[in-house]
């Protein structure tokens, strides 16, 4: 029996989605499929209706489109999730980006939408997928990501790939979060720092492809990939990689609550 979901991936931007999907229900148990705009998130409910109980949809809007989103945008894209909720397993993904958005004005327009989404996460018991990134000049987005989430009393939360520090991360874990280790842990020590400090009863596992690759920085990525990590994960641990697959396919289970 195949184990493993990966809680993050593009499939709609890798150019032959059914392809992948296929390929992946032969390895995998699941995946949820993220969609970063409303045009994603009709083509995402799409593939969640052709491939039940596999291929699953989460939908928000990126932290970049928040902050250049008007106010008619932001309502679309609320109301969207809001129609749909009952075939969406998350929001997302959302959150904080110093990376790509610099502007002052641009930054606080989408940590307001941020929490608008978190509002909507409370309202709708949907969990979050949240999306923080650092920047060169202010190395805050997880620390921000995580202050908004608490201030707001976010309840499930998945930090989407997270690369924060390892206070940040003991922070997100006692409010007990979900942690999600990326492919990139292949080629990366910090983040195989990150997954020995995070306990298994919180670790997911996301390749976030077609990006972040395991082992080339380039190639294109697969969401059956998590078994690679799995097997880094298991070495980290002293466990087996079947062990890392199945805990970790639990935890997004119960958090996402997903009928598989």
């Amino acid at each position: 029996m195949n184990h493993g979901i990966d809680i993050h991936c593009h499939v709609i931007l890798m150019g032959n989605p059914d392809e992948v999907i296929k390929e992946s229900m032969h390895k995998l148990k699941a995946l949820i499929n993220i969609a970063t705009d409303i045009k994603e998130a009709v083509q995402s409910l799409d593939l969640s209706k052709k491939y039940p109980k596999f291929v699953f949809s989460s939908a928000g809007l990126h932290p970049e489109g928040a902050a250049s989103a008007s106010e008619k945008e932001m309502d679309e894209v609320l109301q969207f999730i809001k129609d749909n909720k009952k075939h969406l397993v998350s929001i997302g993904e959302v959150g904080i980006d110093y990376f790509w958005v610099k502007e002052q004005e641009k930054r606080k327009r989408a940590e307001e939408a941020f929490v608008q989404f978190i509002e909507l996460s409370n309202q709708l018991k949907k969990p979050l997928q949240i999306h923080a990134r650092n920047s060169e000049e202010k190395k805050t987005a997880f620390s921000d990501a995580l202050k908004l989430l608490t201030d707001n009393n976010a309840r499930g939360v998945a930090m989407h790939s997270f690369s924060g520090s390892d206070e940040e991360l003991l922070h997100a874990v006692e409010q007990g979060y979900y942690i999600s280790i990326s492919t990139i842990i292949g080629r990366s020590s910090k983040h195989k720092r990150l997954a020995a400090k995070t306990p298994l009863d919180k670790l997911l596992l996301e390749t976030d492809s077609p990006w972040l690759h395991p082992f080339e920085r380039e190639g294109k990525n697969y969401p059956w990939n998590i078994i690679e990590s799995a097997k880094i994960i298991a070495e980290i641990k002293e466990m087996k990689p079947e062990h890392i697959l199945q805990a970790t396919e639990a935890n997004a289970a119960k958090v996402f609550g997903l009928e598989i």
